[in-house]
């Protein structure tokens, strides 16, 4: 949906019965004034919350946010792992959340918490190293004096 109020989000559900294997979404319009900060996976794999915030400077035009889900017959041992950065000022943040033993990553997300507008995520990717999820988060280009945190969210089955 199109709007120009400062904060927006969507959210993607998926049918009863199904579970999340991944997500997607993210922002268009707000000619680079507008940040993704969140791609969010629910806890119980049943949803995908995608959300965007104007930045300081705001945006006077449209923009939209998107949610997509990509939902199935549930996996046994399929869960949502997350790992979270401390909360700092610093200007730019990583995170990987790893699914732990045999399980693979089948789904990616992220989140930032406390950002004021001025924190977007910058990638959202499986980690090559370790068998899980990379988020990268990054301040704005005039930088954030405030503390704010990054999380990396997989959907993680054997």
């Amino acid at each position: 949906m199109a709007n120009s109020s400062a904060q927006r989000s969507a959210t993607a559900t998926c049918r009863p019965g199904k579970k999340v294997y991944t997500a997607g979404g993210g922002v268009s319009g707000g000619l680079g004034n507008v940040m993704l900060e969140r791609l969010r996976i629910a806890p119980d794999l049943g949803s995908v919350t995608v959300a965007g915030s104007e930045d300081d400077d705001g945006f006077a035009g449209p923009w939209a946010v998107t949610a997509q889900a990509i939902c199935g017959t549930p996996h046994a041992g399929q869960t949502r792992r997350s790992a979270t950065t401390a909360v700092d000022s610093a200007a730019t943040k990583t995170v990987v959340a790893s699914c732990q033993g045999a399980g693979r990553v089948h789904g990616v997300g992220g989140e930032i918490t406390g950002g004021g507008g001025q924190v977007r995520i910058v990638a959202v990717k499986e980690d090559d190293k370790v068998s899980g999820v990379r988020i990268t988060a990054t301040e704005d280009e005039d930088g954030y004096a405030g503390a704010w945190s990054a999380t990396a969210h997989a959907v993680c089955a054997p």
